[in-house]
């Protein structure tokens, strides 16, 4: 079994901020949203999110309000922006450089390292979003996967199977999180690949 636990905790452990998920230079846009993105952190290492307002992240991001709608919709949409982040770091990079396990071990790794933000999050208001933005997110990541790593075509009933999956995952780290995340990363890894569609397991883990 594929173990990258260690590395990529330690990898992030120390990081304030989410510049960790991209590779590459950034475009000016990009760069802007980390910066927004890392205030919306700092600001809740000592406030909670319903509390925290657009007009604070862009004070402290050093940004007019202005430019921080130029951007985002709203404090919500930032919260989504940040998870899409992470699941085009992991998710989007099974079979590629990444196996399933590595990606799904990575995404929580990094959810660990920022245990107090996420955990605030899944308890606060921007939950719902965000469990049907990642849904929708890591749904579509899964099937262009398995059309790129088998060249499978979903039926309407593997669809049907694959949704209630990314439901069902998403739900289960939405639980941790909100938990306070005490299960072991190895426990929730194992659930989630026990949960895999059978086509899924086919590909992704080659049973």
């Amino acid at each position: 079994m594929s173990r990258v636990s260690s590395s990529t905790q330690s990898k992030f452990t120390s990081q304030l901020g989410f510049l960790a998920l991209k590779k590459g230079r950034l475009k000016a846009g990009e760069r802007t949203k980390f910066k927004i993105a890392r205030a919306l952190e700092e600001l809740m290492l000592t406030d909670s999110f319903a509390s925290i307002s657009v007009i604070r992240i862009s004070d402290a991001a050093g940004i007019s309000r202005q430019t921080f709608y130029n951007h985002f919709i709203d404090k919500q949409d930032l919260v989504g922006w940040i998870y899409d982040q992470i699941d085009v770091y992991t998710t989007s990079r099974i079979g590629i450089d990444l196996t399933w396990e590595e990606a799904v071990r990575t995404k929580l790794d990094f959810m660990k390292s920022k245990e107090p933000f996420f955990c605030e999050l899944y308890k606060a208001e921007a939950a719902g979003l965000l469990i049907e933005r990642s849904v929708d997110t890591v749904y579509r990541y899964y099937e262009l996967n398995l059309k790129r790593m088998a060249g499978i075509t979903l039926s309407e009933i593997s669809k049907l199977e694959l949704r209630q999956f990314c439901y069902g995952s998403t739900g289960l780290v939405s639980e941790w999180a909100r938990t306070g995340m005490i299960a072991a990363v190895d426990e929730v890894v194992r659930v989630e690949r026990a949960a895999l569609p059978t086509f899924a397991k086919s590909v992704f883990l080659g049973e």
